[in-house]
């Protein structure tokens, strides 16, 4: 499947979906992301993932931050458990 349909399905689904390149910032964000996390769907394109997501653990602690080792994942091409 090339990169085009699967950015066509993805956005479609009811699941929130979006995507960063290596830099990291937000290069796809899909109607599931606008609605689960509130921001409208060009609003994050562009901005830094972690700025926008502001993941915290069940803690409370951050968890989304530059560097943080799901974009650290990613970027290295491993697969991001969890």
């Amino acid at each position: 499947m090339d990169l085009k349909k699967f950015l066509e399905i993805t956005y479609r689904t009811g699941d929130g979906a979006f995507a960063v390149d290596r830099h990291p910032p937000i290069v796809f964000w899909n109607s599931g992301a606008e609605q689960t996390l509130g921001c409208p769907h060009e609003g994050p394109v562009g901005e830094q993932c972690f700025k926008i997501t502001q993941g915290m653990t069940e803690d409370g602690q951050a968890n989304c931050f530059l560097g943080c080792p799901n974009l650290s994942c990613s970027i290295s091409d491993n697969l991001v458990r969890g």
